[in-house]
């Protein structure tokens, strides 16, 4: 049930910033970037990391021995 309150409190909160911005999502951005150029907290951007191959699910990035050498057309 708590989890429920947090949801529909959430839900509000976002519904009163987009009436207050007249649900126009260019003025929704520049006041979030306008919040994050202040400086009360520290805002970080971080190049993404990339997973290690031998942690990847098997056949993920990889191309299957079999479709090497084929056409990529459909066959009609």
């Amino acid at each position: 049930m708590a989890d429920e309150d947090i949801i529909l409190e959430i839900r509000a909160i976002r519904e009163a910033f987009a009436v207050k911005h007249g649900f126009d999502p260019h003025a929704m951005v520049a006041e979030l970037r306008e919040k994050d150029a202040s400086g009360d907290r520290i805002v970080l951007s971080l190049e993404p990391r990339r997973v290690p191959s031998s942690k990847l699910p098997m056949g993920v990035g990889s191309i299957p021995s079999a479709a090497i050498g084929q056409s990529s057309t459909i066959p009609s």
